[in-house]
């Protein structure tokens, strides 16, 4: 096999993975949990193995550190799958009313590693990617995608709607920080390719597997339930912008700032179209939406300025 079609491969199988993971958070919500053999699984845990041989076999024919990162990374990944059904032995029930859902050690661990794994290919396809190649770029938008889709499931407990709301609507501004900081990567890394835009488009693919409606046997608490898709969608006119211009010649902190205020603005816009007695938000929680946004997107630019931005030169120097 070329060292092409594994690249595809990998793109391809970590994408569908991630949409197993979404898959699977649909089922356990509209379903429950009936038996790890269930079709989310089977599609997750099959294009993992996917990942596991493509990138085992790029480090055999390449012996690029890079692909042995992401075999281990996405090793750790499937074993927690193991480690689940060892969880659920000592916690048979899951309580969807707690972010632990989603925090439990396995989930967590599973996730994180899984970023990794597509973290580190992301990188490296970033580094080697040229401006007229369309299909490495394809792969980037795929893998971004899936990374976009792990952060916005392990930030979901931050989030400002849904049930858990563990600081409340102050939690938009850690959500905002963690998804502008890798899109102000993106941004940098690959000025001008639409890349943010792509990006952020796949998770709308990806509410298709998210529940409409919760099973009788799950205790969840009562919520305003904004539509899903307005959460994603919020985000795309907000960055398509950063997408036009080439964002190196600007100060990172506004940059952020105004693509967290940007994306609750709008949220804001469709949310008052939709706003009714099922929708109770007070124009008090819109003003904390706005500023706890705003602060996360700076701070995200601050984090990226003076942290990530100068790690990656230090490593490229190393390099």
């Amino acid at each position: 096999m070329s060292v092409t079609f594994l690249l595809n491969l990998l793109a391809v199988s970590a994408f569908f993975a991630t949409a197993g993971f979404w898959w699977d958070g649909w089922w356990h919500v509209a379903i429950g949990r009936d038996s790890f053999w269930n079709p989310p699984h089977i599609v997750e845990y099959a294009h993992i193995m996917l990942v596991i041989l493509a990138s085992a076999t790029l480090y055999r024919k390449t012996k690029q550190k890079i692909y042995l990162g992401v075999f281990v990374s996405i090793v750790i990944s499937i074993t927690m799958g193991v480690g689940d059904v060892v969880w659920h032995l000592f916690v048979p029930f899951e309580d969807l009313r707690s972010p632990l859902v989603i925090w439990a050690p396995p989930h967590l661990i599973s996730l994180l590693a899984g970023l990794a794994a597509i973290g580190f290919l992301t990188h490296g396809l970033i580094a080697k990617h040229v401006a007229s190649d369309t299909i490495s770029l394809f792969r980037i938008v795929l893998l971004s995608g899936a990374i976009m889709g792990m952060i916005n499931l392990l930030v979901f407990p931050f989030q400002p709607f849904g049930w858990y709301k563990i600081l409340g609507f102050w939690g938009a501004g850690v959500a905002t920080f963690v998804v502008v900081v890798y899109l102000l990567y993106l941004a940098h890394t690959l000025p001008k390719t639409g890349i943010l835009t792509l990006s952020m488009m796949l998770l709308l693919v990806f509410l298709g597997f998210k529940a409409q409606q919760v099973s009788d046997i799950v205790a969840v608490l009562p919520h305003a339930n904004v539509p899903r898709w307005l959460h994603f969608f919020a985000v795309i006119p907000s960055v398509i912008w950063v997408d036009f211009i080439d964002v190196r010649k600007y100060r990172i902190p506004i940059l952020g700032g105004m693509m967290g205020l940007t994306t609750y603005i709008i949220y804001m816009i469709f949310w008052n179209f939709i706003q009714s007695s099922e929708f109770p938000h007070a124009r008090e929680e819109a003003w904390i939406l706005l500023i706890a946004a705003s602060l996360g997107g700076v701070c995200a630019g601050l984090f990226y300025e003076y942290v990530v931005s100068r790690f990656l030169r230090i490593k490229k120097q190393i390099l």
